[in-house]
């Protein structure tokens, strides 16, 4: 383990170009967290400030000063007047230019490789030379969380006097937990070296995880039904979020996170209402969510695979047909033949049969196992053929769905970002005009 602490004045005034120490020591009592975390007594240490207190008590550790010139001088002066018998050596990083924050800045970003445990205290010296290193700390954490443990910080009660040494470690955790959340929010992502030496971070940092693999592939069971004995993914997400803002350990330290937790929260609770609404309405949530967040191809799969419920949940309505799709639905469910019998093989007969009408025909695996499909799409299709005319619309939105949906997965699309764009755009605005304004088979009539 190091030790890296910063050397300041405290303790020590020079007087006819010597340095003297002054002062009597003062109490540095540490907090119950550190004292179990470190193994030390519960007493208050006296000392003149935390290097020679560091030294004493730490024995075992590598310890590297950081100072000016002028503060290691004076610091080495205080240990041989007051504490003789302290023998341990300290490697010196001497900052001849405090002013450099460049160069100082490199320096520190170095040391933070200096040990795979790091203790950092920054209780002294110049202000700005533990400002710059909280920012290589921030940096060090992201890369490795695990690799700072604890941030020393004498906060003052009496000045000169006694001093209460807290961990301001959970400030970095708080900074990655931040960094998470937001890139989350923005695209449903979260690096994979945005991590956590705390269990109740990490717990829902991987679930935002799982979430953003979830959602990306689609796969919105995932997200919506109950894992087990535990309750769906977003729920837990939800809960966890609750946790975090109430808990003892938790709750007082993070007021800069709680607008995005909210915000997490709420949007969670719209995504958990979706598992009661009907497969066509819930696709075209997550097709407008996928066209806000960028992903453009998951949008524009997403809205032709409405269209294509929007046909299997008005077909359910239309006295003619509606005994076979629940014939179809109660296969699917008792996995009769998966082959024939799943969600996918639903929505895409419903779909190809409204566009092709008396031209559509299905090669089926074995006549036995076929027949529940057959009627369903023979009573399909005997509807659509009557009512063909009347479905134009209908009809040349599923065709333009697919013709864009073809063109922009292939690899050799010629189309500028903003053309398809545009073009996805218009798919959903015009899914409304037709699914939910026309309604040309009846869908939302009572």
């Amino acid at each position: 383990m190091t030790i890296i602490t910063f050397l300041g004045m405290i303790g020590v005034k020079k007087e006819k170009e010597e340095w003297r120490a002054i002062n009597e020591p003062a109490e540095y009592l540490f907090n119950p967290a550190l004292i179990h975390a470190l193994g030390l007594s519960d007493e208050p240490y006296r000392y003149e400030n935390m290097f020679p207190l560091l030294l004493k008590n730490f024995s075992d550790a590598r310890i590297i000063a950081v100072g000016t010139p002028e503060s290691i001088d004076a610091q080495e002066a205080l240990l041989a007047q007051r504490h003789p018998d302290i023998r341990h050596n300290f490697e010196k990083i001497t900052l001849d230019d405090a002013h450099d924050y460049h160069d100082i800045f490199r320096k520190l970003g170095d040391l933070m490789m200096a040990d795979e445990e790091i203790i950092v205290d920054i209780s002294h010296s110049y202000r700005h030379l533990p400002a710059l290193m909280m920012v290589d700390m921030i940096i060090a954490n992201i890369k490795n969380p695990g690799r700072v443990r604890h941030i020393l910080f004498a906060k003052e009660l009496e000045r000169f006097r006694r001093y209460r040494i807290i961990d301001l470690r959970e400030y970095l955790t708080l900074a990655n937990i931040s960094y998470a959340l937001a890139s989350f929010t923005k695209n449903y992502t979260i690096a994979t070296t945005v991590r956590t030496v705390d269990e109740i971070y990490q717990t829902l940092l991987n679930e935002l995880s799982r979430f953003g693999d979830h959602i990306l592939a689609n796969s919105f069971e995932a997200l919506l039904m109950p894992e087990g004995d535990k309750p769906s993914l977003v729920r837990q997400i939800i809960d966890n979020i609750e946790l975090i803002k109430h808990h003892e350990r938790t709750r007082d330290l993070i007021h800069p996170l709680v607008p995005s937790l909210d915000s997490i929260s709420k949007h969670m609770k719209e995504v958990s209402r979706q598992a009661e609404r009907p497969m066509d309405e819930r696709l075209y949530f997550f097709a407008r969510l996928m066209y806000d967040k960028g992903y453009l191809l998951n949008a524009l799969t997403l809205v032709d695979e409405a269209a294509a419920a929007y046909c299997v949940e008005a077909f359910r309505k239309l006295p003619t047909i509606s005994k076979s799709v629940k014939m179809f639905d109660a296969a699917i469910q008792n996995r009769d033949n998966p082959k024939l019998y799943n969600r996918y093989e639903l929505t895409n007969i419903a779909k190809n049969i409204v566009k092709i009408g008396k031209f559509y025909k299905k090669n089926l695996y074995r006549e036995d196992d076929a027949t529940i499909m057959e009627q369903f799409i023979e009573a399909t299709r005997d509807y659509i053929n009557e009512h063909y005319w009347k479905l134009k619309n209908l009809r040349d939105f599923l065709f333009a769905c697919d013709e864009t949906r073809n063109n922009l997965a292939h690899a050799n699309s010629d189309k500028r970002l903003d053309h398809v764009r545009l073009e996805i755009k218009n798919l959903l605005i015009r899914y409304e005009e037709v699914c939910y304004e026309e309604d040309p088979l009846k869908r939302f009539t009572n």
